[in-house]
C-alpha cells in the first residue's frame, strides 16, 4: 500500500467513525452504561483516527478543526453525564 493510499484509508476510516458518533448522538440515550460504553469506545477509536490522519487528504485543515471540535463537544456531553450521575449519588 502506497503513502497516499495509506492516508485516504484512515480518513475514510475517520468518516465512517464519525457516522458512528453522529448515530450515538442522534440516539442520545447516554443514561444506560452499555451504550455510554459503546460511544466512549467509539469517540476513543476516533480521536486515535482523528491524531493519526493527516488533513491534506481529507480537504484541508478547516475540517480537522471542526472534528476536533466536535470531539471535544461529545467528550464534555459524556463527562457531564458522569458527573451527573455521581452527585446524585452523593
Amino acid at each position: 500500500m502506497t503513502v497516499s493510499q495509506s492516508a485516504l484509508s484512515k480518513v475514510h476510516d475517520l468518516y465512517a467513525m464519525q457516522i458512528e458518533l453522529w448515530k450515538h448522538l442522534r440516539e442520545g440515550n447516554f443514561q444506560k452504561a452499555d451504550q455510554r460504553k459503546q460511544t466512549q469506545k467509539c469517540l476513543k477509536q476516533f480521536s486515535r483516527l482523528l491524531d493519526e490522519v493527516d488533513w491534506h487528504y481529507m480537504g484541508g485543515e478547516d475540517v480537522l478543526v471542526e472534528l476536533r471540535t466536535m470531539r471535544g463537544e461529545i467528550s464534555a456531553q459524556l463527562r457531564n453525564i458522569r458527573r451527573r450521575k455521581t452527585s446524585k449519588r452523593k
